[in-house]
């Protein structure tokens, strides 16, 4: 898991954003953000709302998420 939260934390970096931008953006606390970045939670919600921040795929970051079907 530390792998992922490096790639990720270097990727909020590069871009300039920080956890309580993204929590802005999703309308949730910065720590819930930290939380999911770190695994501790895995929200579908934030994973998504991380992702969208930084331009990829949910896939991409957490290999362990199955994508949605579609409706």
């Amino acid at each position: 898991m530390l792998e992922i939260e490096i790639e990720i934390r270097t990727e909020m970096w590069k871009k300039g954003l920080s956890a309580a931008e993204i929590g802005r953006r999703c309308n949730r606390h910065r720590v819930t953000i930290h939380q999911t970045i770190r695994g501790i939670t895995k929200s579908r919600y934030c994973r998504q709302a991380i992702a969208d921040a930084l331009g990829c795929q949910v896939s991409d970051l957490w290999p362990d998420e199955r994508p949605r079907k579609a409706a």
